[in-house]
């Protein structure tokens, strides 16, 4: 009898396993019969999608118009010429770049000759108030600039940051291309909205060259004051420029004038430790 009991009470058991393995089976034929219908989901998390995705879909050329863009990005004026009868040349960059200004900072005249030819003007700004002579100085083309000057009404033309062609020339270090532009009229003073003027910006960046020239001007407003304050004499005792010092002295700087820390020039030399500039100066006030 003890065997029989025995026997018995495991039929219910093995009919218990019995019907789980056959809920397993069920549950994986559920999940190989959708597998198809997951992977066409919009799913961006779906390995099998993106895998297929990586296969079955074909990279798509970029459109005349996108290749127009990247390549007035660019400044590639090879790119312009071949794609300038395919698209509608007005188009510009994100920045209101057009293909015009990119022609002018690599100084390409046939391209911009042609690019006016098809509607683009020579009065055209940039989102930043960009325009085509800014370009030509920023690219450093004399005969462009040259070109420019003759077909350009207003040479003090400001960005947005109050920046013209002459500021430009002034920053980067261009001597020639600013001497093109006075020469021609522009104003060699005009400050940008911090109030820095050409030749504050000259100093800053140590251009040696357009410091010499921009000294040389009947007018190169010496005391000029920018938003902190400073003239000229205090940009150059802060970065300790001996030479440009001297030049300031020479043409009347005024060593009286305080910043907005109440610093004069040479309190400002003797803060930044160069005690040659403390010393011009306190010879020039006696």
């Amino acid at each position: 009898m003890r065997g029989v009991v025995s026997y018995a009470s495991s039929v219910p058991a093995a009919y218990t396993i019995l019907a789980l393995l056959l809920s397993i089976v069920c549950l994986c034929s559920v999940v190989v019969a959708n597998a198809d219908e997951s992977v066409s989901e919009d799913n961006p998390f779906d390995a099998g999608k993106i895998l297929l995705n990586s296969v079955d879909e074909k990279k798509q050329p970029a459109s005349p118009a996108l290749r127009w863009k990247r390549a007035i990005d660019r400044d590639d004026g090879e790119a312009l010429w071949r794609l300038i009868s395919q698209v509608n040349v007005l188009g510009s960059n994100d920045k209101g770049k057009n293909a015009l200004m990119a022609a002018a900072k690599i100084g390409d005249r046939k391209l911009l000759e042609e690019l006016i030819r098809h509607g683009i003007r020579l009065e055209d700004k940039s989102l930043t108030g960009g325009t085509a002579l800014m370009y030509a100085v920023l690219g450093n083309q004399a005969q462009m600039i040259n070109y420019l000057l003759t077909r350009t009404q207003h040479l003090d033309a400001q960005s947005t940051n109050g920046w013209t062609a002459v500021m430009i020339a002034a920053a980067k270090g261009f001597d020639g291309a600013l001497r093109q532009l006075v020469e021609a009229g522009a104003d060699a003073r005009l400050a940008d909205v911090y109030q820095w003027s050409p030749l504050m910006r000259a100093i800053d960046n140590k251009h040696r060259g357009v410091i010499n020239y921009l000294l040389a001007l009947p007018e190169p407003g010496i005391n000029q004051i920018n938003e902190n304050g400073s003239t000229a004499l205090h940009v150059a005792a802060q970065f300790g420029d001996v030479e440009t010092v001297e030049r300031l002295l020479e043409r009347g700087a005024d060593i009286n004038v305080l910043d907005k820390n109440s610093d004069s020039a040479e309190e400002v030399a003797m803060l930044n430790g160069y005690p040659e500039i403390v010393l011009l100066i306190s010879q020039g006030s006696r």
